[in-house]
Parts: structure tokens; sequence; C-alpha cells
């Protein structure tokens, strides 16, 4: 039950996204309507108020910063990255650590989704959301929630490397069974290939002992006959 409160509370921690609200009235004013349907949760809406008020200033800090919740809150974190990336660099220290930290957040989310399918991005993802927790903290060390994912991110870096090398192991282990299965099939293969010459040879021998055989008789009646013939033919020697 506890471990499922400090969960709570993590993902709470991360998938707060406030966005800053431009000053002026909400009429004729595209940051602040998209700043209310953002609110609302009409984040498609948002964006285009947002997209067309980058029209006119496209470097703004704060609407690229507004712009980056509603495509966090959408889901689409490439794009929240993109936005949020372009708030980095403002002169305001506040929204440069909350940018700092929403960037953090976006490539958490990220990492998130590769977990499973490939842990090695899922654990570069994590280290980057680091490195701008960090920087958040760098900004405002009094920032609770960038501290909290800070820490927390760290552990799941650590869980996920243990994980890892525990499933290298045994990918290891099912390569080098299927080498050890391989090797002993071909020693097999060889074995029989050898008993098969064997056999070949065997009875290409038997072939040639009985073609021997078979002509050796006739050979040797020939030659009896050669020999009878000629003793048949030779006289005694007459003395004179």
């Amino acid at each position: 039950m506890k471990n499922a409160k400090i969960k709570a509370a993590v993902l709470a921690a991360i998938l707060i996204l406030m966005p800053i609200v431009a000053n002026g009235a909400i009429f004729d004013n595209p940051v602040a309507e998209g700043n209310a349907l953002n609110k609302s949760g009409k984040y498609d809406e948002a964006i285009k108020k947002y997209d067309d008020a980058l029209k006119k200033t496209p470097d703004s800090d704060v609407i690229n910063y507004n712009a980056g919740t509603a495509y966090y809150k959408k889901g689409d974190y490439q794009k929240a990255l993109n936005h949020f990336t372009k708030s980095l660099t403002s002169k305001n220290k506040s929204l440069e650590m909350r940018s700092n930290y929403n960037v953090g957040n976006t490539h958490y989310m990220m990492g998130k989704f590769t977990e499973k399918t490939n842990p090695s991005e899922a654990i570069s993802s994590y280290e980057e959301a680091l490195q701008y927790y960090k920087r958040a903290l760098e900004l405002d060390d009094k920032e609770k929630d960038a501290r909290y994912n800070y820490e927390f991110v760290i552990k799941k870096i650590r869980e996920l490397k243990e994980q890892k090398q525990k499933q290298d192991k045994k990918d290891d282990k099912k390569d080098q069974d299927k080498k050890d299965d391989k090797s002993d099939k071909d020693k097999k293969d060889k074995d029989e290939n050898k008993q098969d010459d064997k056999k070949d040879q065997q009875q290409q021998d038997k072939s040639d002992e009985k073609q021997d055989g078979s002509k050796s008789p006739q050979e040797n009646k020939s030659e009896d006959k050669d020999k009878k013939q000629g003793e048949k033919g030779k006289q005694p020697r007459q003395m004179s």
C-alpha cells in the first residue's frame, strides 16, 4: 500500500505541467485563449491558438513553453520537447527552471515508452532527464518536484540496468546453447558421413573382389589348356 502511494506521488510530480499565463485580456488574444483551452483539456484547439501566436513571435519563450505543455498533455512528446527546448533560453529564471524541469519530464516519458522494447534507449532517455532535473535544481535548489524526480529517475536507471544485465546474461546463455547445439549437430552429421563413406567403401571392395574372382577361373583354364597343348607338341629326343 505504501509503495502504491509513493508511485502515485511520483506520477503526479512528473505529470504536473502548468502553462504560463500571458498578460492581456482573453478576447482577441490567442495566447490567453490557448491557455484557457489548455486548462480545459482541449489541447488541439489550444495548440492552434499557440500556433497563431507563434507566427508573429516564433521565438517567444512563454508561448513555446505553453505550446509544449499542450503537446505534452496530448502525448506528443517529441513536439513538446521541441517547444520546451526553445524556452530554455528564457531570461526569466523561473521560466527557465520550469522549462528544464519539463524537458526532464518529457525525456522521462519518452524513455518510459521504450522500457520493454528497447531498455538501452530508455536508459539513455532517463539519463537525459537527469541532466535537466539537475539544471532545474541549480536554478532553484528548493524545487521539491525536481529533486524528487531526480532521485526517482536515478533509482529507475539503476533498476533498469540491473534488469538489462540479467536479460543480457540470459540472451548470452541462449546464444551459447544454440552454438553448442549446432556444434553437436555438425559433429553428428560428420560422424554419419564417415559411416556412410565407410559403408560405400566396403561395398566397393566387395564389388571389386567379386569381379576379380569371376575372371580368375577363365584365366587359369586358358593357361592350363596352353600348357597341355605345349606338352603335346613336344617330342622325346631320339638317340642317334
